[in-house]
């Protein structure tokens, strides 16, 4: 159907922007051996999404389609963990394994057909029988928001105390929610210098957070203890489509955009970054750390055909 390859097409280009055999492991410290490539099962669900669940040993996949969590096996095979009626869609998500929870960005569909200005809501969800904990409003807490503003919340990240923190690639704000459940607007539009659409997100351990400018191709820094200390990266060159964020075992910035996977290393507490590794990729969305490797998703936003997960193989610059 042209008009729902088109609402797809439309989705992707927000998010994007941009064989060895399964193991067992007797130790919690250690992960099993994936395949290079996994493909799932089924498609038609469109898994933006992708986390590595090192408690339980899985990769967790948030569905856009179907509003589910679910677990995906090395052989490909789809379990359910998050199961909610009051989620519509599911965009980006969260493993908090010390706090044993999910993070959910919830979003409504019909905002991309015009039908709706639609939500933003953060769902909280137990790691391991994917029971609802919490269910936030964030759309009510932007209380001075434009009356034509949009919403689409993308992808959200805690830090060490448990805030949460909600990229908003419509409304171009990022909310808050502290430890006690209470949503506010953390960074406002007006602090994003060019004013276009912003994606992942990622907390550093020293205080701060890195936001993908997607549609900028920058990425930029906002102090958790004083969010109007904000200001941009400076890279050695722009990165259109800058989606999911992760963190490898050595504290560089592994993220994707349009056409590669990249690798980013600071010496500078993130003023700037040097490129110390990339790896082309396709119409990868987010990327998720299991041990020591990396692996993106690609989801199928604009086909039926089943998404699969893919290992990166890094060049060294």
């Amino acid at each position: 159907m042209p008009c729902l390859r088109y609402f797809f097409l439309l989705f992707a280009c927000l998010v994007l922007g941009a064989c060895s055999t399964t193991s067992l492991v007797t130790s919690a410290n250690m992960t099993p051996d994936y395949p290079d490539i996994i493909t799932v099962e089924r498609g038609g669900f469109t898994p933006e999404g992708i986390e590595y669940d090192h408690l339980n040993q899985r990769f967790l996949l948030g569905s856009f389609i179907e509003g589910k969590v679910f677990a995906l096996s090395a052989s490909g095979e789809l379990s359910t963990v998050v199961d909610d009626p009051a989620v519509n869609a599911i965009i980006g998500i969260e493993v908090e394994e010390d706090r044993q929870r999910i993070l959910a960005a919830i979003a409504d569909p019909g905002v991309f057909a015009g039908q709706s200005n639609g939500f933003a809501r953060a769902g909280i969800f137990d790691l391991t029988t994917g029971a609802r904990l919490a269910l936030v409003s964030l759309d009510e807490a932007y209380l001075d928001a434009p009356q034509d503003t949009r919403f689409f919340p993308n992808d959200l990240v805690a830090d060490i105390p448990g805030n949460i923190y909600v990229t908003d690639s419509f409304a171009v704000v990022v909310y808050k929610i502290d430890t006690q459940g209470n949503a506010s607007v953390f960074v406002r539009r007006d602090q994003f210098p060019e004013n276009q659409s912003i994606n992942g997100i990622i907390s550093h351990p020293d205080g701060y957070l890195l936001i993908a400018g997607s549609g900028t191709g920058v990425l930029y820094k906002a102090d958790t203890r004083n969010p109007e200390n904000f200001s941009i990266v400076g890279l050695p060159e722009k990165y259109p489509g800058i989606d999911g964020m992760v963190w490898d075992s050595k504290g560089n910035l592994v993220m994707t955009s349009t056409g590669r996977t990249v690798v980013l290393e600071s010496r500078d507490n993130w003023a700037s970054a040097q490129v110390v590794a990339t790896a082309p990729q396709g119409a990868a969305s987010t990327v998720a750390r299991v041990g020591d490797n990396m692996y993106v998703i690609y989801p199928h936003f604009a086909d039926q055909e089943p998404p699969s997960i893919e290992k990166v193989f890094f060049i060294n610059e």
